[in-house]
């Protein structure tokens, strides 16, 4: 193609892709747009329900490693069993605690300081270990 028919083309096209005032008409008879409140109100709280049994499902998750058996929402409502419970902690210096938990019925007294964890002493039922 020649610059001539190049540029005459160029012109042609952005000439057809304008707007004209013959494509600009009045558009009536149209009632005003009025949104269903209802729908979008039982929408939202559909929504909000179902973000917030996910992140019941998902605290449930991160706390256990598994959701358990599906036994509905009072499942994921209840919380989920711990293992291990602190009984005591003492702070023994600005690097030190000595603490009492109970993990499996059996009970713990342990030293926890910047170095590392050190079991003392380990009781189950009614034997008692040292180490």
């Amino acid at each position: 193609m020649t610059l001539a028919r190049r540029c005459s083309w160029a012109l042609s096209m952005s000439i057809a892709a304008a707007p004209s005032l013959a494509a600009a008409q009045q558009l009536g008879g149209a009632e005003g747009f009025e949104p269903p409140l209802l729908r979008l109100a039982l929408g939202l709280l559909l929504c909000t329900f179902v973000a917030l049994i996910a992140a019941l499902a998902m605290r449930r998750f991160i706390r256990t490693g598994s959701l358990g058996p599906v036994g509905g929402l009072s499942t994921l409502l209840r919380p989920a069993p711990r293992k291990l419970r602190v009984i005591e902690s003492h702070r023994l210096s600005p690097h030190a605690d000595a603490c009492v938990f109970v993990c499996d019925g059996r009970e713990y007294l342990v030293i926890v300081s910047t170095s590392g964890a050190t079991v003392l002493r380990e009781h189950t039922g009614g034997a008692e270990t040292s180490s």
